[in-house]
Order: C-alpha cells, then sequence, then structure tokens
C-alpha cells in the first residue's frame, strides 16, 4: 500500500472528532425484513469497493492510503432488538484494523451502513450503498474517483471567498439544558412527502429559539451537498459544505426558501474555508479535539452554540435503489448524527414510503424529554403546512381504536354448526343448485358428513389440511363442507394456476389428503382422492361437533407474496364466523325472501366465501355458475332473475352495468377487492330505479374477508370513491403512523385491525414480524399492519388513501408488483424491470418495463410467466427499452414510464407559446413529467426542489428576457413562490416584458 492523498483540512479535523465525539460516525439504516445472502452482499461489497476506491481507504499519518481491503460485514446476533441506544452504533470507525466503513447485517432489522464522517458525507455514504446494491442486482456500476477532496475542488472555482467566522452567539431550539456530557438521540417517521421540508424545518426551529429567548441570535446551518449542484463531480469522499442562515427577524418558511434558493444561485456554499477552519487544521490531532472538546462543553454550558441547529436533508431516496430479489427495504434513514457547536441536528430524507428526520442533541440531565417533545412539535407543524399547499385536511383526531358492536359468540359455534342449524330448521330448501343439480340442506349435511368420513378413512385428521383442486360446481361445495366437518382446513388450488405456483402452495402447506375433480392431477405424494369417488361414499358416522373447533383452523387461504413466494394466510373458524353472523344479518335484514348468491369466482379468493357461507347459514341458496369467460358468465348471472344478491368486486360490476342491471333479480351488492367509484355505484342505483342495497366492504384476507364495511349513499357519499365504513362486529381499527404511535390531527394514518376478525397469522410465522404486532392500548392482545392508509371522516367513516408499499389490486386480486419483478428476474432474460399499474386505484392492467440482455425475448418470457404466476399477475403489455430510467435521485422514474407507455404526449391545449416554453423548462429539469404539466398545478407539489427551483428560474431569465430585467425577476422569486406555477411564472415574465427597460429576446 503507498500514501496517495493527504487528508483535506476538513477531512482533518473531522479524523480528530472521531474519537473524542465517538461515534461521530454517519450510518444509514435500511431497514428490511430480510436480508441477503452474507456471501453475496460480502461479493457485492468488494465489487463496489473495486469500482470506487475511495471505500478502501485508511488513515495513515493523516493521510489517505489505499488498502485494497473491501468493508468488512459484522453480524449481528439473530434476536438482537434494534435501539438506537445499542452499543454498536455508538463504536468509532477511525481505529479499525481496515478501511472506516462497515456494514452490520442485522436480522430482523435489516442492514446499517456505517462509515466515519472523516472517510464519507451523507451523500457519498448513499453514492457507495447504491453501488453496492448495483453490484448485488449484477448492474454496471457508476464508479467514482477520489484523488480530489472538497478543498481542491473549491480551488478550481473562481472568486471564492473566505467562509465567515462563526461565533457562540446562538441559542438552542430546545432551551438550555443541564451542563451534561453526551448526546441524545431521537427518530420519528411522517407518511407522504413534504415540498421545501429543509425551509419548513427551519422556521419552526426559528420560531422555538425564540420562544426560549427573546431576541438572541438564531443561526442555522444548511449541509449542500456538492454532487448535487455539479452533476460530473462523482466522489464517495466529504464534498459537502455548509449555507449559514441568520435569521434577524421571524421569516415565513417561503421567505427562508428564497433566500436559500437564492444562496444557492450565488453559490454561497462554496467559499474557501474559514481562518478558523485553516488555523484549526494546522494543530496537531489531539490538540485539535482538546480544543473543540472545551469549546463544546462551554457551549452547552452556557447554552451558546455556534449554529442554533444543523438541518441536513437528503432530499428524495428511492427504496428500489436498494432493493433486489428477496430483499425489499420498507424504510431507509439515517441514524442521527452529534455535531459539536450545534444545539440540535436533524437529518432528514424523503422515500417512497414516506419521511424520515433523526436527530440530536445534547443531552440534558433530567429532561431528555425536551428533544422528543420538540420532534413531535416539528411533526405537527409539518402536517399543518403541508396541507396549505392544497391537501385538504383531515377530519378531528381520534386517539382510541373505533370499535364496531361488541357480541360474544355462541359457544363452540363454527361454519358446519351454522349450515347444521339451516339444515334442522329448513331440511327441504334447496341450499345448491348446479344447472340440473339441486340439493336441499338435509341432503347438503347427509352428503357433507359421508365427506368427512371418507377423509378420516382416508388418514385426515382433526388439525390437518386438505388442499381442494376443483372447478366451480355442487360438488366442490359439498367437498369443502366435508373438510370442515372432519376437523381439517381446506387449502384452496385455484386450477387456472399454472404448475408451477401450485406445486409452490402444496409444499409450503404440505397437506394431508389431495382433493381433486382434474384425474392425473400432481399430488405431490399425498393420498389422492378423486371428487367423483368422495360424492359416492356413504355416511359412516354422524357429524361429531368436538372435531370442528372454534380455536381450529378453517383455511390456508394464498396471497400474492413481495418475496416472489405466495403467503398462506392461517384463518380460524372464529374470526369467518364472527364475519358470516354479522353479514348475514347486516346484508340480509332488508330481503324479503331468501337470499340466492351465485358461486362465480374463484374458490381461492377470499371473495368467494361471502357467497357461499351467507346464504348457506340464512336458510338461502348457492347457485353455481361455471361458464367460461367473465362475460358469458355475468350475462347469465343477470338472466337469472331468481338471484339476488351478489359478492364481486368493482370490475364486475362495472360490466354488470355495460351489460345493463334493470332487468335482473339483484337488489343487494356487496363490493369488494377495490376501491368502488361513486359513480359507478350510481350507475347502478339508477338502473334499478333506486332498489338496490350497495356495501363497499373492506379487509385484507388476514383480516377475514370483510371487517369493514360501508353502505352506499348517493346523498351524502360526495367523494370520488365510496368509503369503506366503520368496523364490523367485535373488530377494531386503528389509524397509526407506527404500533402504539396514533395519527394525529389532520393526518393520514396506516390502517391498523384488531379483535375477533384477525386472522391466525401467516404459516410461515417469520413472515409476521412486520405485520402482526403488539396492540398498543391492550395488553396481550395484537394488531394487524394491512399497509393501507385511511382518514377519518366527522363520523367517524374511514375514507381509504392508498397503499403504504407497492401492492396493487388487479380484478379483485391482491397482487405485490416486487412478486412479478421477481419473476420477470429470475427468467434470466433481461438486464432490468419494472412492473406498474396504470391505475393503481382503478386496477387497471399491468405493464412490465424490461431491458433484454440480448434481443427481444417477449415470447419466451411470457411463456416463463405462464408457467410461474396466475393469469391476473401476468402483465397485460411488455415493453423494451434500453434502461431502467431514473431520476436525478437515483429513484425508478415511475413517471416516465408510464409516459413511454401512453399515447397521450400532446401538451394542454390551453397553453400559451410562453406557457409551452416553461414547460419545456420544467420537463428538462424534471424529465418524469414528460410534456404534460399542468400550467396551473404546483410545481413544488410535482416535486420541484429548491435546486432545481432555482435553475428553473435561471434558464427562464436567460431564454426569455434581456439581462437588464433578469434581476428585477429573481426578485420576485417571494412572489412566484407564493403561487408556484407555471402560468404564475409566465404572468411574472410577462409583467417583465410590459416594462419598456426590458426587450425580450428573440
Amino acid at each position: 500500500m503507498s500514501v496517495l492523498k493527504k487528508m483535506s483540512p476538513l477531512e482533518k479535523i473531522y479524523f480528530s472528532l472521531a474519537n473524542s465525539f465517538a461515534p461521530f460516525a454517519i450510518q444509514l439504516w435500511i431497514q428490511a425484513d430480510t436480508l441477503p445472502a452474507l456471501p453475496a452482499l460480502e461479493q457485492a461489497l468488494a465489487c463496489a469497493a473495486a469500482a470506487n476506491p475511495g471505500a478502501r481507504l485508511m488513515q495513515r499519518n493523516l493521510s489517505w492510503q489505499d488498502t485494497g481491503i473491501a468493508p468488512r460485514v459484522r453480524s449481528i446476533p439473530s434476536g438482537t432488538p434494534f435501539s438506537l441506544s445499542h452499543p454498536v452504533l455508538h463504536e468509532g470507525l477511525c481505529d479499525l484494523p481496515s478501511p472506516a466503513i462497515e456494514v452490520l447485517y442485522w436480522p430482523g432489522a435489516g442492514l446499517i451502513f456505517r462509515c466515519s464522517h472523516a472517510l464519507m458525507d451523507a451523500g457519498g455514504l448513499l453514492f457507495f450503498a447504491r453501488e453496492t446494491f448495483r453490484a448485488l442486482r449484477a448492474e454496471p456500476l457508476s464508479g467514482s474517483e477520489w484523488t480530489r477532496s472538497d478543498r481542491d475542488y473549491l480551488a478550481g472555482l473562481e472568486r471564492r471567498k473566505r467562509a465567515p467566522m462563526l461565533r457562540p452567539e446562538c441559542n438552542s431550539p430546545l432551551g438550555a439544558p443541564s451542563r451534561r456530557s453526551g448526546y441524545v438521540w431521537e427518530q420519528r417517521s411522517l407518511p407522504g412527502q413534504y415540498p421545501a421540508l429543509g425551509a419548513r424545518l427551519v422556521s419552526e426551529l426559528d420560531a422555538m429559539a425564540r420562544k426560549h429567548r427573546a431576541g438572541a441570535c438564531t443561526r442555522i446551518m444548511l449541509p449542500v451537498d456538492l454532487r448535487r449542484v455539479d452533476g460530473a463531480l462523482r466522489s464517495t469522499r466529504n464534498f459537502s459544505r455548509p449555507l449559514f442562515l441568520g435569521l434577524s427577524a421571524p421569516a415565513s418558511w417561503s421567505a427562508l426558501h428564497a433566500r436559500v434558493l437564492n444562496a444557492l444561485e450565488r453559490r454561497e456554499e462554496c467559499v474557501s474555508p474559514s481562518v478558523a477552519e485553516d488555523l484549526l487544521a494546522r494543530l496537531p490531532s489531539s490538540v485539535i479535539a482538546a480544543c473543540i472538546r472545551r469549546l463544546h462543553d462551554w457551549q452547552v454550558g452556557n447554552d451558546r452554540y455556534l449554529v442554533s441547529a444543523v438541518v441536513s436533508s437528503l432530499g428524495d431516496v428511492s427504496l428500489a435503489s436498494f432493493s433486489m430479489p428477496g430483499f425489499s427495504p420498507h424504510s431507509l434513514r439515517m441514524l442521527p448524527f452529534d455535531t459539536p457547536g450545534a444545539g440540535l441536528t436533524l437529518i432528514t430524507m424523503q422515500h417512497e414510503n414516506g419521511t424520515e428526520i433523526a436527530a440530536s442533541a445534547p443531552a440534558a440531565t433530567g429532561s431528555d424529554g425536551r428533544l422528543s417533545a420538540a420532534l413531535d412539535h416539528l411533526c405537527n407543524a409539518l402536517e399543518r403546512k403541508k396541507y396549505s399547499l392544497g391537501v385538504p385536511p383531515e377530519c378531528s383526531f381520534h386517539p382510541l381504536p373505533s370499535e364496531g358492536p361488541t357480541a360474544a359468540l355462541p359457544a363452540g359455534l363454527t361454519l358446519p354448526h351454522l349450515i347444521a342449524q339451516q339444515a334442522a330448521a329448513h331440511p327441504q330448501r334447496i341450499a345448491l343448485r348446479d344447472g340440473d343439480i339441486s340439493i336441499t340442506y338435509a341432503e347438503l349435511e347427509t352428503r357433507s358428513v359421508a365427506c368427512a368420513g371418507a377423509l378420516r378413512a382416508a388418514g385426515v385428521n382433526a388439525g390437518d389440511r386438505v388442499a381442494l383442486y376443483s372447478t366451480k360446481s355442487a360438488h366442490t361445495i359439498v367437498a369443502l363442507l366435508g373438510i370442515l366437518r372432519s376437523g381439517a382446513a381446506f387449502v384452496p388450488i385455484d386450477p387456472a394456476w399454472p404448475q408451477k405456483r401450485m406445486n409452490m402452495v402444496l409444499e409450503d402447506c404440505r397437506p394431508a389428503c389431495f382433493v381433486t375433480s382434474h384425474a392425473g392431477a400432481a399430488s405431490h405424494d399425498v393420498p389422492c382422492i378423486a371428487m367423483t369417488e368422495l360424492m359416492q361414499s356413504e355416511p359412516r358416522a354422524a357429524f361429531d361437533p368436538a372435531e370442528c373447533l372454534p380455536e381450529s383452523v378453517a383455511y390456508v387461504l394464498y396471497t400474492s407474496g413481495s418475496t416472489g413466494k405466495p403467503k398462506g394466510v392461517v384463518v380460524g373458524h372464529r374470526s369467518v364466523t364472527n364475519y358470516i353472523l354479522w353479514a348475514r344479518d347486516a346484508y340480509l335484514k332488508e330481503m324479503s325472501s331468501p337470499a340466492v348468491f351465485p358461486f362465480f369466482t374463484s374458490l381461492a379468493f377470499d371473495l368467494t366465501l361471502t357467497a357461499l357461507f351467507v346464504p348457506l347459514a340464512s336458510g338461502g341458496e348457492v347457485r353455481v355458475f361455471s361458464q367460461n369467460g367473465v362475460l358469458d358468465t355475468l350475462r347469465a348471472i343477470l338472466a337469472d332473475r331468481s338471484v339476488n344478491a351478489v359478492k364481486l368486486t368493482p370490475s364486475h360490476l362495472s360490466v354488470m352495468a355495460e351489460l345493463g342491471l334493470a332487468s335482473s333479480g339483484l337488489q343487494t351488492f356487496v363490493v369488494g377487492g377495490e376501491a368502488l367509484p361513486a359513480h359507478l355505484a350510481s350507475v347502478v342505483c339508477d338502473q334499478l330505479q333506486g332498489h338496490a342495497d350497495i356495501f363497499n366492504e373492506y379487509g385484507p384476507t388476514e383480516a377475514t374477508v370483510g371487517c369493514i364495511v360501508h353502505r352506499f349513499d348517493r346523498k351524502s357519499d360526495t367523494t370520488p370513491i365510496v368509503p369503506i365504513g366503520l368496523p364490523i362486529m367485535n373488530t377494531q381499527v386503528l389509524l397509526l403512523d407506527d404500533p402504539g404511535s396514533p395519527a394525529p390531527d389532520g393526518k393520514v394514518g396506516e390502517i391498523c385491525l384488531a379483535g375477533d376478525c384477525l386472522a391466525l397469522g401467516y404459516l410461515d410465522r417469520s413472515q409476521e414480524a412486520n405485520r402482526y404486532c403488539e396492540h398498543p392500548f391492550r395488553v396481550g392482545e395484537r394488531i394487524y399492519r394491512t399497509g393501507d392508509r385511511a382518514q377519518r371522516r366527522a363520523d367517524g367513516t374511514l375514507l381509504y388513501v392508498g397503499r403504504i408499499d407497492d401492492q396493487v389490486k388487479v380484478r379483485g386480486y391482491r397482487v405485490e408488483l416486487g412478486e412479478i419483478e421477481a419473476m420477470i428476474a429470475a427468467s434470466g432474460l433481461c438486464r432490468g424491470c419494472a412492473v406498474l399499474s396504470g391505475d393503481i386505484r382503478a386496477g387497471a392492467g399491468l405493464i412490465a418495463f424490461v431491458a433484454w440482455r440480448a434481443g427481444d425475448e417477449e415470447a419466451a418470457l411470457r411463456e416463463w410467466l405462464e408457467s410461474s404466476l396466475p393469469h391476473y399477475m401476468i402483465p397485460a403489455r411488455i415493453i423494451a427499452i434500453d434502461e431502467i430510467p431514473l431520476n436525478v435521485n437515483g429513484k425508478v422514474d415511475k413517471a416516465r414510464l408510464l409516459l413511454d407507455a401512453s399515447t397521450q404526449n400532446a401538451l394542454p391545449v390551453t397553453c400559451t407559446p410562453l406557457e409551452t416554453g416553461l414547460i419545456e423548462i420544467v420537463t428538462e429539469l424534471i424529465p418524469r413529467l414528460g410534456k404534460t404539466v399542468d400550467p396551473e398545478e404546483s410545481l413544488l407539489e410535482l416535486g420541484l426542489d429548491s435546486l432545481q427551483t432555482m435553475l428553473l428560474m435561471t434558464h427562464a431569465a436567460r431564454r426569455f428576457l434581456t439581462e437588464s430585467s433578469q434581476q428585477a425577476f429573481f426578485d420576485s422569486l417571494d412572489d412566484f413562490l407564493g403561487d408556484p406555477t407555471v402560468r404564475h411564472l409566465a404572468i411574472i415574465i410577462d409583467r417583465l416584458r410590459e416594462n419598456p427597460v426590458c426587450k425580450v429576446l428573440s
């Protein structure tokens, strides 16, 4: 190894602080439930370090040496809970016998990239982590140079003055602490993104500081990543420089935003080091550390700091950049960082799932809660300001769960008991009708008991699982009830599934028996019983209620999994019985005759359970429709006037409305699986002249069919999407940021469910860690985190807002786009891929964008997918592209991909030539917007950040105004930020054009 480069003055100071203010480290937490294979991670780190030698540097006598050693991976023992106070997160890195960078391999928490701040800044660590994941995905690496330091870069810029000398004259936004060494750390997560986040935080921090000491000086430091300003700069070393905002009077966030933009335009961050920084860097390392320690202690003791706060905003960072098959992070955050000489340090990061804030402050004896209280205040303030950009505020805060009616379930009651009750009350009433086949309740009871006996004779015991592979028929329902009466659980296998998916499910659930209506169907070496054989079995004993208990498992239903493997949801008799008892009363109480439901959807779709068990538990009838094709099936249902109730998806309902409902016998519609458009519900009411009851039912498989329901009222339901409503019997709904943290006033929260609705869990218990959690208000109970977001109306009714993750609904089926992407990647036919839904809310067709390895392999890819995935998960379109596009923040540019798939690329017809020119500039700065920018839409809400706003103003001035009028244009920045639209910017330019001094450039 050889000496390659001396440390810059800034790096020398940082190195001196590393031991005195340990850990003095930048730490990136990629939070995930699973981990990549350890050997693969170590190999990827070696590849990334080879392309980015800055990650291999080690300090030797205040010089950097290339060791040729890749960063190490340190494994944390399995079962170790993550905590900000864990000692490993507070260890220094500069004394390692290897480069001052490592990765913590933490089961249950994810990966944590750690580096000494002397070696890298936050931008450098993010860049290196992205490179590591490119290597894990076998993608080309970007690489970086490292021989230039920040000092070298600044020296190459002209007319750079020195940074200002700072005095310890600022007070902390937290108030004066009691003198004590050390720091306290806190973190917060917020849903959604916040335009101009840095300026908003600065405004609030200034107000907080003035509250503690009126007239005191407030100075905020904003680190500026030079890599974001200079796109040609690629390095992992320290290339962030401070921008100081001195606030002599209170200022609005928009005024502060304008100040920052103007400062960036003048490149005020690109100043030479201050005299103090230069002098300090000339001292021995131990003396530097002692000087800064003494100064820091004095500042804490006197509540007089060099800066009131440091606000480091890392902008939008894509989770996709840190993903790979089998590893999908659900959060990305920087851990808190300790800044000597600052009363408070905030690090913010925004990603697809929300906004992360990490905070550090000097510890205060007996009052560490002041940092937590300050963060709560900042988060609430951000939410209030969020709505000033045009987002409607939510309704009042409900700190406790919304609860459905409470009712004690009859002891020992299960699904077979419910149907047995109806058989005793109405033995000769028709229960099932399948073409010419009619089965009475008495016959259904006898046949299902016979099936149960045959299954027990085949070796099926109570608690076993039985795979049911059958088409839609009356015999299928008889077999299903026979499985339940035997005390076993049914596992529906859809005949439409490809063999590979069926094999996956069978290997996972390990059934004791395989019941099939298809001769020769694969059974995976388990006893196989033909449906015809089962139907011919003779009763051997009466139904024994003791073999089917409320605590028993009723069924295992497989849903799409984000890792590429389906997840088996285990549902017990108690939760499904609770749902059926509630549903038969809620849905059927106003019907004048027994309910007749059509059975036309797959048993592998829990929507179907309503159509089977609600009528059979109420003395109604199930009518089988097994036509080929959705259109023919729905047409047949409409033609059968005896069918008076239906469970279906909005997609089904839309087709029915197109076919015409007026001549049908339908009265009751239970709609689930997708968001229900209010317009569609109104059309149905119109066609049936108001004689229709439409129930919008919400419920993931993990919460048993349906657990939140709303009856459509066209007078009061004025939102575009019908509300999902209120919880059903014995069900609670919480809106939470995280488990135990209720959503405050005016905030959208994640739907978390509790009560008798919950399934027993997943067949693979390891998949439950991030979904089933302890109840925050009730000891010993649990909640299920749905990943769905909602807001609450004044009457308590819930409005569905959208998904937190990358999950969509396709024709009512729950689909993880990650599973499809994982399967496409497994084909080996492409270098990269992205799968999108044209309209997530409406469940539109899926679109796959692929970068082929060789030539066009669409036919081969479709063949692979058809052998691996259900039909509804196969993309309707496969679009070939050269590369998967990323935006300036390294994020997959999904909007641009969708634009490429669309034929509507025209500019808005109402744009003036000036507005058209401005839109061209905006779309050059944010390519993902394409040419579809609405001239009246807020550019901040579209994602225009501080740097891009400054560039927009600069480009617009050069293109449309003379040099003499440009300063007046820049002075109008506050005016523009008050209404940050293309139309308003065009008005400002036109106003300057009318000035006789101004001459518009041609």
